[in-house]
């Protein structure tokens, strides 16, 4: 029960350090399109997650391989996003 509400709790929170994070990577004009787009993708991946399990008809491991997989790489995606600390958020498309 520990686990169950430590990773909810966790979830709760990189998902606040995802909306965040969007909003400073678009430019302003761009930005409310930018946040929908990253806002539906997350919805379309967790109305495909409950389905995961459906893997589990193939063999039991299966669906903890995928979505370790799918960890793996969000993880590995994360690290070559650009840093937005102390940077002004951009106004326009073109080059600051």
């Amino acid at each position: 029960m520990f686990f169950a509400i430590l990773g909810k709790m966790s979830l709760a929170g990189s998902f606040s350090l995802v909306f965040v994070y969007s909003a400073e990577i678009f430019p302003t004009i761009l930005r409310i399109t930018g946040l929908g787009v990253c806002s539906f993708a997350s919805r379309i991946g967790a109305m495909s997650a409950p389905h995961l399990v459906e893997l589990n008809l193939i063999g039991d491991s299966i669906p903890f391989l995928v979505i370790g997989i799918l960890t793996l790489i969000a993880g590995l995606l994360s690290i070559v996003m650009p840093e937005t600390k102390d940077k002004n958020l951009p106004d326009s498309l073109e080059n600051p």
